[in-house]
């Protein structure tokens, strides 16, 4: 039970549940859903509810959910809209601890269903019942067998709980899961959420031991802080993914009309994102992708990528994909290069990404993964075969379509065994991209994170980075000081003077969400352009302290070479199209680039274009040097261009100071 007194474990691991409304009637969702909760194999007790049945699917009837003659937990409801209230009270009469509401026509119908959904959420609230819906297509949980869905869909059990607004997009993502090796641990179609809210399923989803990674379709946010606390406490624990609807005008409305939600800002939605962990997704798609690679693959412990490919061009594409994605190709030491050289052919790449070029010798492209995870110094690696299908022309050189399938099926099945080995001797992410339908579902049989493009692979990879990084936390004890007003951040105040560790990590790992302009978009409304823009300032020299003192701890750096950063440092900062890099090269030196600035764009439309060579150059100035001298003292900082709009933000020279 949480705050809200709510028995989690009635509504996914219920001993009983009723459907009211169950029927015979084939083509109804009462009869669908009913049997569907029976086909499923659910390990508890099922009772139909149906007055004008004796009996429903071979199960005894009853004419009312009192008249059923043990306890109930839970109880399904697939009435008419006009019915509902009146089946709830019943429910309240019988001691059930959760209502189902599948039926529409409530508070987004508008008029008489809006004062029928408030009449269901006070019935619900003076009984202790919780309440799913109205207007949902139901729950699903793994550990019971529980399929208590409007449509006859039997997922593969998982690691991943969904949590959607939207019925439809959650049954597609479970179907998709499932099709891609990952599977589901609970479900929950939260409609339109009269009572129990997003966030209170995900304060249970962050402690429940069967949920691994929590995903999310959200139409509207109606609590703002209640979501941020409830999201926080799941991206400490796990991932949280989330595809938001109702990004333009358009979805806007329509999500009103659906769920009844107030869909709401979407760079403020962005911004509390950002602020709590949770990974954004861009499509169902890319929703689905994220989903099976954190589901299947550890976390990786740095970006560096190994690229094992049997075609040039597609490994340049890869190679393109996780730089334009901030991952680093990574550098193969000279003994990995004379290693492969001994075995492959001459004209191999002799160097990352791994070019076989075509080779068949299925062991030398698993010696290679295992080679590249063992010695390579890199900590993911991608693996692409089968870059399409071959399997026609290989009937028509056979001239027998059995032996081809079996030469093919040998070909498929070897090299998911070698993935799989070496995923599991390894324990490093490994995703396959490959294009052959045959493969792809080998592959997700198998549990291995398969991709059809590299952009995909790449994409997933770069997510699952930022995420490792944000549960590391920024450290470091930080004082913001500032003239007593403090600095608005979103929905809330972050105090100045002194900021304990955990608020400074807090703060800056999403609040500062100038990025996007919320932040500084409220601090202009309060202050003024010119106020907003030395405010930003300001945060922004402390925010460069914080990536010094977090390189520092992160990679235990002592003395006072710069050339002892050169394996670790390449930290990018990522957020939106906004890029803030940290690039240090081999000996003294070090070029420092920024690429682009917050409060640039605000200033020119405002027609204050003239003002940001000279406003920019001074907070560089200080920004720059005061991350140098926490570096080290002895580290001095030379402008080494002019900065113009349109040009690259900033270049720094920064040397050591010989003795």
């Amino acid at each position: 039970m949480n705050g809200r007194g709510l028995r989690w474990k009635s509504l996914f691991d219920p001993e009983s549940v009723a459907v009211i409304g169950a029927s015979n009637t084939p083509g109804k969702i009462g009869m669908i859903l009913f049997s569907t909760i029976v086909a499923g194999g659910f390990k508890g007790n099922v009772y139909p509810v149906n007055p004008n049945a004796e009996s429903v699917l071979g199960f005894k009837a009853y004419a009312s959910i009192r008249q059923v003659p043990e306890d109930v937990e839970l109880v399904v409801i697939t009435v008419p809209a006009k019915h509902v209230v009146w089946s709830v009270r019943e429910c309240a009469e019988k001691g059930v601890d959760w209502c189902v509401v599948i039926t529409a026509g409530f508070k987004e119908a508008g008029g008489e269903g809006e004062r029928m959904q408030e009449e269901l959420v006070r019935i619900c609230d003076e009984s202790g019942i919780g309440l799913v819906g109205p207007n949902c297509m139901g729950v699903y949980s793994a550990s019971s067998n529980l399929h208590a869905l409007m449509n006859p869909l039997f997922p593969r059990k998982g690691v991943v709980s969904i949590i959607s607004q939207s019925g439809t997009i959650g049954m597609m993502l479970m179907d998709s899961l499932s099709q891609r090796g990952s599977g589901v641990a609970r479900f929950v179609s939260s409609g339109n959420e009269a009572q129990v809210k997003l966030a209170d399923y995900l304060e249970f989803f962050a402690h429940d031991p069967e949920t691994k990674v929590v995903v999310a379709f959200v139409e509207g946010v109606r609590d703002g802080r209640k979501f941020m606390e409830a999201a926080r406490k799941v991206t400490r624990e796990k991932p949280f993914i989330c595809l938001k609807g109702g990004r333009t005008e358009a979805g806007t409305k329509a999500a009103r009309s659906h769920t009844a939600s107030i869909a709401g800002s979407l760079q403020v939605f962005k911004a509390a994102a950002r602020q709590t962990g949770i990974i954004l997704a861009s499509d169902c798609e890319e929703l689905t992708d994220l989903a099976v690679a954190f589901s299947l693959s550890p976390l990786p412990e740095g970006q560096k990528v190994g690229i094992v490919t049997g075609g040039g061009g597609w490994g340049v594409l890869t190679a393109d994909a996780c730089e334009e994605q901030g991952l680093e190709v990574a550098k193969l030491p000279q003994s990995v290069i004379e290693k492969i050289s001994s075995r492959a052919p001459h004209y191999w790449s002799h160097g990352n990404p791994v070019d076989l070029v075509a080779s068949m010798n299925r062991e030398l492209y698993a010696w290679c993964y295992d080679i590249l995870l063992e010695e390579g110094g890199v900590d993911v690696l991608i693996v692409e075969n089968m870059a399409y299908d071959v399997s026609g022309g290989v009937k028509r050189i056979v001239g027998s379509e059995e032996s081809a399938e079996a030469f093919m099926d040998v070909l498929r099945r070897s090299i998911v065994e070698d993935v799989a080995g070496v995923m599991k001797k390894h324990c490093k992410p490994v995703l396959v991209v490959a294009r052959e339908e045959k493969l792809l579902r080998m592959m997700a049989e198998a549990g291995v994170p398969a991709f059809t493009s590299p952009m995909r692979a790449a994409k997933c990879i770069a997510r699952m980075v930022e995420y490792q990084t944000f549960k590391r936390g920024d450290g470091g004890a930080i004082c913001l000081r500032g003239d007593g007003a403090g600095l608005e951040a979103g929905n809330g105040m972050v105090g100045v003077d002194v900021i304990s560790p955990e608020k400074a990590a807090e703060f800056f790992r999403g609040a500062y969400t100038a990025i996007d302009g919320v932040w500084f978009m409220s601090v202009e409304e309060k202050y003024g352009l010119d106020r907003a823009a030395e405010l930003d300032a300001r945060v922004w020299s402390v925010f460069a302290k914080i990536l010094a003192k977090r390189i520092m701890r992160d990679f235990n750096i002592k003395g006072d070479g710069l050339d002892t950063l050169v394996r670790t440092i390449a930290l990018r900062w990522r957020m939106e199209g906004w890029r803030f890099e940290v690039p240090v090269c081999m000996n003294d030196e070090a070029v420092m680039v920024v690429r682009t600035c917050p409060w640039l764009e605000a200033l020119r439309k405002a027609g204050r274009e003239h003002v940001v060579p000279m406003m920019c150059g001074e907070i560089c100035d200080v920004v720059y040097r005061n991350w140098a001298e926490t570096v080290n003292p002895k580290i001095t900082l030379e402008r080494t261009s002019r900065m113009g709009y349109g040009a690259p933000f900033c270049d720094f020279k920064y040397t050591i100071k010989k003795e």
